[in-house]
């Protein structure tokens, strides 16, 4: 075995653990992302209105 190699194998467990916190992480990024643009569209409104 080559000295990079990990010193024990990656169980599945592991593998779940780590995908489902990626998900978790990526549901919350497109929350954001959704919640970022409401926010954008909300000033822009804000902004129409005092051109009015």
């Amino acid at each position: 075995m080559k000295s990079g190699a990990l010193k024990h194998p990656i169980s599945g467990e592991e593998v779940i653990e780590t995908a489902s916190l990626i998900a978790l992480m990526e549901e919350k990024q497109s929350h954001l992302i959704h919640s970022s643009v409401k926010a954008a569209v909300f000033s822009a409104n804000l902004m129409t209105l005092q051109i009015l």
